[in-house]
């Protein structure tokens, strides 16, 4: 939102992931999600509309924003440190700490997104129980 720059630390396993994506996109494109037009980022609608039509029709409302949420909510669960947390998906300190904090908390983010990426494997692993699209419901 704020447009500005920030390092982001990337886990192994997202690393895996991204390395997985862009093996699975042609060689002429240079990015890892290739779109039609280079200057502009999907419209928040048009994520929508991809989100709608591959869930189920009886699924709850649901919103890319609901993903932040979760990740929030279940990194705190795990115990872990929730600055880390904060500074994970870009949120600024709150009053003094901001003003005096200048540590970018780059290593604990790490170990944020290793618990998290550790976690998600887990789940995969343990409940693999595909929905059915939009589209066969």
């Amino acid at each position: 939102k704020s447009q500005d720059a920030r390092k982001v630390p990337l886990s192994g396993y997202l690393l895996a992931l991204l390395k997985e994506q862009r093996d699975s996109v042609p060689s002429k494109w240079k990015l890892v999600w290739p779109q039609l037009t280079v200057d502009k980022v999907q419209e928040p609608a048009a994520v929508r509309a991809l989100i709608k039509r591959n869930l189920p029709t009886d699924f709850e409302r649901f919103s890319p924003h609901d993903l932040r949420r979760t990740f929030i909510s279940r990194c705190s669960e795990m115990g872990l440190d929730i600055v880390a947390i904060e500074k994970t998906v870009g949120h600024q300190l709150p009053g003094m700490l901001r003003v005096y904090n200048h540590h970018d908390y780059i290593d604990e983010q790490l170990k944020v997104l290793e618990a998290w990426g550790n976690k998600l494997q887990s789940l995969m692993e343990a409940n693999v129980h595909p929905l059915p699209s939009a589209k066969m419901a």
